[in-house]
């Protein structure tokens, strides 16, 4: 935004001067004319309006509405090489894997909003979300960035194999899904809308920055 109001700044001083030469050739009019359209046009060649636009990703404003829901899964960079950092699982087969987490989130006493800690509690939270959809050959993040917790645990499937363990969560078995496993309204929601129980495994990363799960 600086370096728009500087641009719209050097733009008009360079069109009052263009008038004012104008002024100076009075005898020479459709010279100074021409000056001056030459010059409202790059006022408008270095003003983009995109700029103001909160829906432009290089604006800097905001990206995307999803970026305020932190449990809602979302698209994610498929590659053929795993990070360093993150909980990774690469599909191992000829088949699209739909993979299904548990994550720990610890609660907090206060949540920030600008310079200001607004004294509002929220309690600690297992996290169910699902689709993570692995293509064949491909790897997934399903948690970007260094792991903060030891342990998590997964439930992925193909149409016909699976794979899980024996700690039993609830899963919408045809859309995505998040709700907070410790929350026993949450539950009894998702229950109530159809969600099935599975059988989730544990992963134990050792504390690991990353962790990849290779399913085969």
């Amino acid at each position: 935004m600086v370096q728009l109001h500087l641009g719209l700044e050097r733009a008009w001083r360079q069109m009052v001067a263009a008038f004012g030469a104008c002024q100076a050739m009075r005898h020479f009019s459709l010279v100074g004319l021409v000056l001056l359209v030459a010059t409202v046009s790059s006022v408008r060649a270095q003003f983009d309006p995109s700029d103001l636009d909160p829906f432009n990703r290089n604006s800097g404003i905001r990206q995307s509405w999803n970026d305020l829901d932190p449990f809602r899964p979302a698209l994610q960079i498929q590659t053929e090489v795993p990070g360093a950092r993150g909980l990774w699982f690469h599909n191992k087969t000829n088949k699209t894997i739909s993979v299904a987490i548990v994550y720990f989130v610890r609660g907090s006493d206060s949540i920030s909003a600008g310079d200001y800690n607004l004294p509002v509690s929220t309690p600690d939270a297992w996290i169910v979300s699902g689709w993570y959809d692995v293509a064949p050959g491909k790897e997934i993040a399903a948690r970007t960035g260094d792991l903060t917790n030891r342990y998590y645990y997964f439930y992925a499937e193909d149409g016909k194999r699976h794979w899980g363990g024996d700690h039993t969560y609830y899963v919408d078995a045809r859309n995505a899904f998040s709700y907070d496993s410790r929350d026993r309204d949450q539950v009894k929601r998702v229950k109530g809308q159809g969600f099935v129980a599975r059988g989730f495994q544990k992963i134990d990363t050792a504390n690991a920055t990353g962790f990849t799960m290779h399913l085969k």
